[in-house]
């Protein structure tokens, strides 16, 4: 649109643009731009969708096709084997969670990657908080007389294999009893009660804990065929 405009005796000729910005300069407020025509809607139905997708918050028009389809799907999950850094296959360790695994995985327990993965001889599986008596309880068991020990053991180990349904665990028991049996030491230790603090750290410990302590109560020979039996037990479960 062109106006003429008399100024000075001079005849301006004033095109749209420049029009506007004299209007600004004077103060006087601007109507809202024409919508652009750029569009030719195919139908009522496309016009109505355009002006709704116009409305929307900024930022959700503008999304990627896909990404409103992404939005609600759940995020998936690490595999806790991903965390821990292991396989498919169980580490050496934690071989009979939780009954007959080692004691935990002071890495792992400490949210840490166990940098010998599956060859790692300790547990990934347990919290880091059972298993394991304090050292006041492992001196009581260094003090404690052969016989007394290995009787209260054996009584456990028996408890814990009946609750646990374990199969194959009479090898452990027959080795305690022979050891119990040679230099008649049921009759020059008659067995006593443990003190309360060491049993309840006992029976709060799982099967391997509680038979290692015998073991290590046991002749050389017990004690060898003590770990290669519970080794045969772990691999079997």
């Amino acid at each position: 649109m062109v106006e003429i405009s008399y100024r000075f005796t001079f005849l301006d000729v004033l095109c749209e643009d420049e029009e506007r910005a004299q209007d600004t300069r004077a103060g006087r407020a601007l109507s809202e731009p024409p919508i652009s025509h750029g569009h030719s809607w195919r139908s009522p139905e496309e016009a109505e969708l355009f002006t709704y997708v116009r409305s929307l918050p900024i930022g959700i028009s503008e999304q990627a096709p896909d990404a409103t389809h992404r939005a609600w799907e759940p995020s998936e999950q690490p595999h806790p084997e991903s965390i821990t850094g292991e396989g498919s296959d169980l580490n050496v360790g934690s071989l009979g969670h939780p009954v007959l695994c080692k004691r935990p995985c002071m890495h792992v327990a400490a949210g840490r990657q166990c940098e010998a993965g599956a060859a790692c001889d300790f547990c990934h599986l347990c919290d880091g908080q059972s298993m394991r008596l304090d050292k006041q309880q492992r001196r009581m068991v260094a003090d404690m007389p052969k016989a007394t020990f290995l009787h209260a053991a054996l009584q456990l180990l028996q408890d814990k294999a009946r609750n646990a349904h374990l199969c194959g665990p009479e090898a452990i028991f027959n080795i305690l009893e022979d050891e119990l049996r040679s230099g008649n030491q049921s009759r020059l230790h008659p067995p006593a009660e443990l003190p309360r603090r060491l049993l309840r750290g006992l029976r709060h410990a799982n099967f391997t804990a509680v038979a290692s302590l015998a073991a290590q109560k046991c002749s050389e020979d017990g004690r060898t065929q003590m770990y290669e039996a519970l080794q045969e037990l772990r691999t079997a479960c």
